[in-house]
């Protein structure tokens, strides 16, 4: 006889015996354990399917420094994309008309590569089949020095 089926039978025998202490006293525990078995019960359920999940689109660093405003950023990014569904997937840069890279039924990619620029570069991700652009994120430009405006001379006349 198991746990559950031994605590059934007990109640029904002490029900009837005892007092009212030892009744309430086996109502708390026997509440704990349904509330114990209902919690299990529902951990194990599958998980929903993926309905209205969102592609992804991340960037490792987020951010390139440059020494000073204004010079040219050097930085090897990392680049990684999902989507629910596998399709032909293709990632574009603000700094290029043409892919950098594309993917035939795929649901994720990653990508590493070095970029150079001078200001923010903007990365999509697009959907080959209608061209349209399902995810997008930018890596942010700063630097160290501000620029000056007008540059000071070293020395002076007078």
């Amino acid at each position: 006889m198991n746990f559950l089926t031994q605590l059934i039978v007990n109640k029904s025998r002490i029900w009837s015996k005892q007092s009212a202490p030892l009744k309430s006293a086996f109502n708390f525990v026997s509440t704990k354990v349904f509330g114990v078995t209902l919690l299990l019960m529902l951990s194990f359920q599958l998980p929903a399917a993926p309905f209205n999940v969102e592609p992804k689109l991340t960037i490792v660093p987020e951010q390139c420094v440059a020494l000073l405003q204004g010079q040219a950023c050097y930085v090897t990014v990392e680049l990684n994309w999902q989507t629910p569904v596998a399709g032909n997937y293709c990632l574009y840069s603000s700094l290029n008309t043409h892919p950098i890279q594309c993917w035939r039924d795929k649901k994720m990619g990653r990508l590493k590569q070095e970029f150079v620029s001078k200001n923010n570069i903007e990365f999509f991700l697009q959907k080959l089949s209608t061209k349209e652009n399902i995810a997008n994120i930018e890596i942010k430009m700063a630097w160290v020095h501000k620029k000056k405006g007008r540059p000071r001379t070293s020395w002076r006349m007078f």
